[in-house]
This record gives C-alpha cells, structure tokens and sequence, in this order.
C-alpha cells in the first residue's frame, strides 16, 4: 500500500509540476545589456592641398558636425578676405556598401581653397 501511495504522490507531483512549467509564456523577459559597442573610427588621410579625407568611417557623415579652428595667432595667418574657414564636402563613397569614404576641402568664406595655414579640424557624429 505504501509503494502505491509513493507512485501516486510522485505521479501527482509531476503531473502538477509539468504543468506550472507549460503555463510560462514563451517569448517574454528582459535582456539587459551594459557596455557599449565600439567601432573602428575612420582613416583620415591629410593632403597637401586644402583637402582632407576620411576613409573606412563605418558610417556616413551626414548629420554630423564638422568644425575647423585655426591653432596659430590671428596675426600669422588669416584667411582671403578675413573670414572664417570652413568644411566643404566634395564626395562621399561606399565602395563595398558597409563602410564610407568622404573628402573635404578647407575654404574661405568666398569658397576658395585655404592654401597656408595650421587647423584644428574636428568632426563630430550625432
């Protein structure tokens, strides 16, 4: 009688446990994720011209912030006109679709090339 209350009761117990498994919704939770994801930044490559480029940047610059400043004294260097420089975009391309290249040129406030000058170029994704 008693083997026969074992079976029962663990027969009872499974039956009852199976089913408080199979009543958990599938599909729900939380996953949490600390950290960040990091990518390789781009390869600038700077020419001899007024023309810098960036090359491999694993995204397109559009929407981002692209500031020059000058790093000497006012008194040596300026630009045609006295005014500012700034960042003209000639080309954007992605050769294999997953990373960009893009090529820009200094300018004057009149949109000629600076050809002399030291400058503090710095770009900034949004």
């Amino acid at each position: 009688m008693s083997i026969n209350r074992l079976a029962i009761g663990a027969s009872l117990f499974f039956a009852l446990n199976s089913g408080s498994q199979a009543a958990v919704p599938l599909g729900q939770g939380v996953i949490q994720f600390h950290g960040s994801v990091v990518e390789s930044s781009c390869i600038a490559h700077v020419n001899m011209s007024s023309s810098f480029e960036l090359q491999r940047c694993p995204q397109p610059m559009l929407g981002t912030a692209v500031n020059v400043r000058t790093v000497e004294s006012t008194r040596s260097v300026s630009a045609a006109g006295h005014s500012s420089v700034k960042v003209k975009l000639l080309a954007v391309s992605s050769p294999d679709g997953r990373y960009y290249n893009q090529r820009f040129e200094l300018v004057d406030g009149s949109g000629k090339p600076v050809q002399s000058g030291r400058y503090l170029i710095t770009v900034t994704w949004l």
